[in-house]
Formats: structure tokens, C-alpha cells, sequence
């Protein structure tokens, strides 16, 4: 026997939404009539991802347009925290970071990212809600024309402060973090430990001092499970293998070239050794310039850091002065101690 129901979970002037049950099988149908992204759905609906709300149908109507998506249930990250259980919450946060990933891969941006909206399926994570996500920005656009996001949530630049982009999500995951740990909001209760300074980061207020891809994020926060520490050295820093190995090849090349360096002409074993610090402080400046090593683009005025390329010559440049006067002291000092000896 055919049994089919509708039932009106939300309705408002903007949008409709119903859960649909077809013989024991459950849809979600949402209806839009004030919203213009239907191409965020239909991009959703052809690159789907285990961690993302599956969508079925996209229609346009004349209108409005409507989506037909799965039905996931009750549960939400909302009912879980605060999460005592750190491996689960490295599990759900991992997926997170997955799910943004993606989204971000399709120039999405999801803006609205809060525990309600984060739904536990079978055990796993799914991110849904892409009501007020958009895909791409006008490149003239300065600053948000409208004021979108959930209170407690949304990113400065969401209310009209810059233009939102894939950061204004890294802002909303360091809430989210933080909630997932204490139960409670920044202002309420602060993260503290070793995930302390990556909560730091993701919340800075400059787009630009926060982390500058979701990949980062999860990157450090795959170091933190593994019980490493941010001190953890470029190439090592992800549990990626061909990081790993090109790592683990260009370290060993290095020191190498560290302990054969040699001045020319006849020198004293003191002259071998200053040729060997100055080479191991060019190398340590260009690795921690190139790779960004703990945000050491955060010391220049924000204007610089909005141009990574000009940034990256800047503190190369002012990485060799330093290099410059680390030499001239420790030369100076040597000098002191070796006429003392004599």
C-alpha cells in the first residue's frame, strides 16, 4: 500500500521547507522564493561528498526554485557537546575540515557553519544548510552588501566590515572548535592547551591572520591528535607521505651541506665553524619565510601581508640583515673570547 505525508518543518515569505516520507522513506523538499543561489545547489547536487547533505533534485519554477535533499535526522553536533572524547572529536573535526575542503574547491563558501547545521549520521559528520551560501564574489566588491550569519558565528566581514571569502568559514570553524571543547563561546569560556593557539588563529579579526586555507587548519590539528607539536618542522607538519619523503630528503641534503661547508684558503678550524652557522641560518630564514612557519608574515603591517610574494621578499630580505648582525655578534664575540684565551 502506497503511504505518502508531508509535513511543514519551517515556512516563512523567504522559503518552505517539508519533510516528505514515501513508504518509510524520508526527503527533505525546500522551497526558495527570496534566495538566488540555486547554483550552489546544483553544484552540490554534481560533486557530491560523503561529508556534505546529499541532494537529489534541483528545480527551477517560475517562481522559486525547489531542492529535494536527504533526510538526516535529528542528531546534531549541538546535542554532543562539550566533547569529552577526544578521538571522536578529532573524528568530527577532521570531517569538518573534509567538508569544507570541498565546499572551497567549488569557490562555495557556506557562511553560516554552527553546530545546529552539523548533523551526525551513522557516526559520521555532515555539513548541511547552504541557505545563504554563495559561490564566487564581484572582484570590485569591497564588503558584504548584506548582513548574513548566525550571532556568535559569522565572521566580522559578514557584517559588512570586508568582502567574505573562504576564511570568514576558518572563523566560524575556530567557534566551532571552541564550543566542541568547553560547551560554551569564546566570550564565554577560552579554549585552553594545545589547540588553544590554533582557535587563536582561526578567530583573528584581519582575514589575513588567520590561516589561509581549511587545509591548514586540519593539517595542525592532525599534528595535535598525533601529539606532535607546532614547532613541527615544514614537510612534517602533515601526515602526508610525499611531504614526508621530500622532506626526509631535502633535511638530511642540507645538514650535509652545513657540515662540509668550509671557508677557502688557509683558515683556522673557528673560521670553518662561522661558515657553517652563517649557512645553517640561511637555510633556517628561507625554510621559515617560504613555508610561512608559524605565521611569521603576522610581524608585517597588514597592507604587506596582503601580497604574499612581496611579503615573502620582504622577510627574506630582512631575514639576511638579521643573519648579518647574528654574524657580526657572534664574530665579535669569538673574537673577545678567543684574545682572552690567548
Amino acid at each position: 500500500m502506497n503511504h505518502k505525508s508531508e509535513t511543514i518543518l519551517e515556512e516563512s515569505f523567504a522559503k518552505q521547507i517539508k519533510l516528505i516520507e514515501n513508504n518509510d522513506q524520508f526527503i527533505i523538499e525546500k522551497q526558495f522564493y527570496q534566495h538566488h543561489n540555486i547554483e550552489i545547489y546544483n553544484l552540490l547536487k554534481k560533486n557530491s561528498h560523503p561529508n556534505i547533505c546529499p541532494i537529489f533534485e534541483v528545480m527551477q519554477e517560475s517562481d522559486h526554485f525547489t531542492v529535494r535533499e536527504a533526510y538526516l535526522g535529528k542528531q546534531t553536533l549541538n546535542d554532543l557537546i562539550p566533547l569529552t572524547n577526544m578521538h571522536l572529536f578529532y573524528r568530527y573535526i577532521t570531517q569538518l575540515c573534509d567538508a569544507l575542503i570541498h565546499l572551497h574547491k567549488l569557490n562555495i563558501v557556506h557562511r553560516d557553519l554552527k553546530p545546529e547545521n552539523i548533523f551526525i549520521v551513522n557516526g559520521n559528520l555532515v555539513l548541511n544548510d547552504f541557505d545563504i551560501s554563495k559561490q564566487r564574489v564581484d572582484s570590485h566588491q569591497r564588503k558584504d552588501t548584506h548582513v548574513l550569519g548566525s550571532v556568535g558565528f559569522a565572521s566580522p566581514e559578514q557584517y559588512g566590515f570586508s568582502r567574505s571569502d573562504a576564511r570568514s568559514d576558518i572563523y566560524s570553524l575556530g567557534i566551532v572548535i571552541n564550543l566542541m571543547i568547553t560547551g560554551d563561546f569564546i566570550s564565554e569560556t577560552y579554549i585552553s592547551g594545545n589547540l588553544k593557539y590554533i582557535v587563536d588563529r582561526c578567530v583573528q579579526i584581519d582575514p589575513e591572520d588567520r590561516y589561509q586555507s581549511v587545509q591548514e587548519v586540519k593539517e595542525e590539528l592532525m599534528i595535535q591528535e598525533r601529539g606532535g607539536s607546532r614547532f613541527t618542522l615544514p614537510g612534517f607538519r602533515s601526515n602526508t607521505k610525499r611531504n614526508k619523503i621530500i622532506a626526509w630528503c631535502v633535511y638530511p641534503v642540507l645538514l650535509m651541506v652545513v657540515l662540509v661547508a668550509e671557508t677557502q684558503g688557509e683558515t683556522q678550524f673557528i673560521d670553518h665553524v662561522k661558515s657553517k652557522v652563517v649557512i645553517a641560518l640561511v637555510f633556517t630564514v628561507i625554510i621559515a619565510v617560504c613555508f610561512n612557519y608559524l605565521n611569521i608574515r603576522r610581524v608585517l603591517p597588514r597592507s604587506i601581508r596582503r601580497r604574499p610574494v612581496l611579503a615573502t621578499l620582504i622577510l627574506l630580505v630582512l631575514g639576511l640583515i638579521t643573519i648579518v648582525i647574528i654574524y657580526a655578534l657572534f664574530l665579535g664575540i669569538i673574537d673577545i673570547m678567543l684574545a682572552a684565551y690567548q
